[in-house]
């Protein structure tokens, strides 16, 4: 269930940035798509002034990307595209949201 082999309580994939837990394959990921945007300088959501949020990644289902920023998203998700394709994942708009990006993590990348 996400924990370790040994039963200790501790998340199978260790701790994300904050401490978060990584208990699937898929909390793993979706810090794998944190990590290098925060590497690449931009700002999480979590303050006043927005920044970007991962959700989503369940089964074989895309991670989604959202720019949280009230205006001039565009410049974001350029961003966000420009360093996730760098960094080896497929990245498409989504069609249904405009401040949200489709992210596939490559196998590679965990």
């Amino acid at each position: 269930m996400g924990m370790d082999e040994r039963g200790g309580g501790r998340p199978k994939y260790g701790y994300g940035h904050g401490a978060r837990p990584l208990f699937t394959a898929r909390d793993r990921d979706a810090e794998v798509i944190r990590r290098v945007l925060r590497k690449a300088g931009c700002r999480e959501f979590g303050g006043a002034e927005g920044g970007f949020a991962v959700e989503g990644g369940r089964g074989e289902a895309p991670f989604l990307v959202a720019s949280t920023l009230a205006v001039r998203t565009e410049p974001q998700l350029s961003l966000y595209r420009e360093v996730l394709t760098g960094a080896g994942m497929r990245v498409e708009p989504d069609p249904d949201d405009s401040k949200t990006l489709l992210v596939w993590v490559p196998k590679s990348a965990t």
